[in-house]
């Protein structure tokens, strides 16, 4: 039984792996990613997502933790990314998409950018929400409603797990209220307050609405 000592030693070293994630930045790139490509399967036989070019870019995961990743740009890539700019990402390895906040960038090995990313929420959904037009209003029009585009966090762990919504600049506001629909339940909600002005979307608390 003399075979159950210290493991054999190792004589090589193994080559550090950096996850990739698939990556669209600012809020009509990140909608229309999350309303198609980010949470379908990866189609062609090279395992890339399928879609417009320009939609999204590829990165490799440097380091991660609970507040954030770092990525590095896979050579050739030539997606811009603005501090400060709204990002959704998935990782080729596992299905959990990503709501992020770009927080810096850097230029490193190379012409290779580097950027940190801040975590808002998992699971971002795209969805389109019916809200009153202030203009149809003023005009007296029967149906003053207008669809918006907008992307419904769930939980955003730096509020408690509250639910919280990204929309363009100037689409939504405090105090308008709007119903979704989850899995076969319908919520009713309501803005509560704007936590932070991005460089393409605007990033708010909600609140359980009125019946």
């Amino acid at each position: 039984m003399g075979g159950w000592g210290a493991p054999a030693m190792r004589r090589y070293h193994r080559a550090r792996f950096h996850p990739r994630v698939d990556l669209a930045a600012g809020f009509d790139a990140a909608w229309h990613f999350l309303d198609g490509p980010a949470y379908r399967r990866r189609h062609n036989e090279r395992g890339e997502l399928e879609g417009p070019v320009g939609q999204f870019s590829e990165w490799a995961i440097l380091n991660e933790s609970a507040s954030g990743f770092a990525l590095r740009l896979v050579a050739d890539g030539t997606m811009e990314v603005r501090v400060g700019e709204l990002v959704a990402m998935r990782p080729h390895d596992r299905g959990t998409v990503q709501a992020c906040l770009a927080r810096r960038a850097l230029s490193a090995r190379g012409s290779k950018l580097v950027m940190g990313l801040e975590a808002l929420a998992s699971r971002p959904l795209a969805i389109t929400i019916s809200l009153p037009d202030p203009q149809a209003l003023r005009r007296g029009e029967a149906r003053p409603n207008r669809e918006v585009r907008a992307i419904l966090l769930l939980k955003l762990p730096s509020q408690k797990n509250a639910p919280a919504l990204l929309a363009a600049h100037d689409q939504v506001w405090p105090g308008i209220e709007f119903t979704v629909t989850n899995r076969g339940r319908q919520t009713r909600l309501r803005v509560a307050r704007r936590l932070e002005k991005t460089a393409s979307a605007e990033l708010y608390l909600l609140e359980r609405g009125g019946t």
